[in-house]
């Protein structure tokens, strides 16, 4: 189990979902871009919800252990009894962000053709094979 905690809130998590979170936040920071996730929480009283929250570019998000943690993050974390701390896993959230933040990760290009190459670009020599081919 892990606290994601933001500058409005903490919220206890799966450790998988935590760390996709960090990992989504860590790419959509790298490209100056925001976004809002949501994912399964627990709640004091024992029970499942779930929390939307922003993440990215000058979002504060962190992740802390608390199985690991020497004490209490927050008053929620005090409030949740060690037995009752049980991991919480949701497969279509995690894939999500994972996706999410690989097709972030992925280098992106655009297509063009020789013609959109030559009027971009009116003195390049397109005397080469694949552009004679191409025009």
């Amino acid at each position: 189990m892990k606290t994601v905690a933001t500058r409005s809130a903490s919220f206890h998590t799966g450790t998988a979902i935590a760390e996709a979170v960090q990992s989504y936040a860590l790419e959509l920071a790298r490209r100056g871009q925001v976004d809002v996730v949501d994912i399964p929480v627990a709640l004091p009283g024992g029970g499942v919800g779930r929390a939307a929250f922003m993440v990215g570019w000058l979002m504060d998000a962190s992740t802390v252990d608390t199985a690991t943690a020497d004490a209490p993050v927050t008053e929620h974390e005090a409030s949740v009894p060690a037995t009752d701390r049980a991991e919480l896993a949701d497969r279509a959230t995690l894939d999500d962000l994972r996706t999410r933040s690989a097709l972030l990760a992925m280098p992106h290009g655009v297509p063009f053709s020789f013609a959109d190459l030559a009027a971009d670009w009116p003195d390049l020599d397109m005397d080469f094979p694949a552009a004679r081919e191409h025009s």
